[in-house]
């Protein structure tokens, strides 16, 4: 074989090789047509689609013991909190300053360890034993939080 031949092959292998790199998917996908868009689920979005419901929680839990210091600061005037005493107005916080809580979520004072009085309908939150609620945060009468469900 002539050297003009090998040559040849050798130039044409190359082209071959180069092209067949340079061949793109025919049926463009979203990641293609948008280098941000990934089609496989990472770490963030995962976390991101469960943080909802953490993000309300917490959110809920913020406010309660925000609204629980409030009627606080109301029923103890300019005294400071700490030199209140305990506070056991209620029972239903979120009662007296409708609109604060995130929607599905109602405030409640209870006792830490829970007491038998705790558990009396007549001393829950009426949006939550109604079903219009679905979720509860309880703070002690001191406005520290115990649980939120």
């Amino acid at each position: 074989m002539s050297s003009f031949a090998c040559f040849s092959l050798i130039v044409l292998f190359s082209f071959c090789l180069f092209f067949a790199g340079c061949v793109q998917n025919e049926t463009p996908s979203a990641a293609a047509s948008n280098p941000s868009v990934s089609l496989q689920p990472t770490a963030t979005t995962i976390a991101a689609a469960s943080n909802g419901a953490a993000n309300e929680k917490n959110a809920a839990i913020a406010e309660c013991v925000a609204l629980c210091e409030d009627a606080l600061a109301d029923e103890c005037g300019t005294a400071r909190l700490a030199e209140c005493g305990p506070w056991n107005e209620g029972p239903c916080v979120s009662d007296s300053m409708p609109g604060r809580m995130p929607s599905n979520w109602v405030c409640d004072v209870a006792h830490s360890p829970r007491e038998p009085v705790d558990d009396e309908p007549g001393n829950q939150c009426g949006e939550y034993n109604r079903g219009e609620a679905k979720h509860f945060v309880e703070v002690d009468p001191a406005c520290k939080f115990i649980r939120a469900v």
